[in-house]
């Protein structure tokens, strides 16, 4: 299986505390007015990538804990059962599983995930950060048991 990659990297912001190695996933069918990555809505000058492509890349980055997939992970081309079953899972036995979706709570083989942010991007209540979102960012303890942590993320409103 192949995924459209369309990019990739590190990053400290998106997972907490963690050094997350991400890989933004094209071809994504949200398409939320606003959205901060339009770039994702296209397969246009996507590296289709491998399992071992990525875990390639991803022990490339030295210091890395954590995977993050963005964007496209239910697109036209993947269905979520099959991204869970042939990417996620065998990367989940040797790191910590973020995965930003769109839709309501993914359902899908939530034991191999650590982290699920789900909600639409809706312009007018802004991302994780907005005290407004209708998006939340869900963690599972080292007790299985998930936790909304939006409120780690959530700006405090200025007067």
């Amino acid at each position: 299986m192949r995924i459209p990659i369309m990019g990739q990297g590190v990053t400290l912001t998106e997972l907490p505390n963690e050094i997350a190695v991400y890989f933004e996933v094209g071809n994504c069918k949200q398409k939320c007015k606003g959205c901060h990555s339009p770039q994702l809505w296209t397969t246009d000058l996507a590296e289709w990538l491998n399992i071992a492509d990525m875990r390639k890349y991803i022990e490339s980055q030295k210091g890395a804990t954590a995977v993050l997939f963005m964007g496209g992970t239910t697109n036209w081309d993947i269905h979520p059962e099959d991204f869970l079953e042939r990417i996620v899972k065998p990367l989940s036995k040797d790191y910590p599983i973020g995965l930003y979706h769109g839709d309501a709570p993914f359902m899908y083989a939530r034991e191999n995930l650590t982290w699920i942010k789900t909600g639409q991007y809706i312009e007018c209540q802004g991302g994780l950060d907005s005290p407004t979102t209708n998006q939340r960012m869900y963690y599972k303890t080292p007790l299985n048991e998930w936790i909304d942590i939006t409120k780690w993320f959530t700006r405090k409103e200025t007067k």
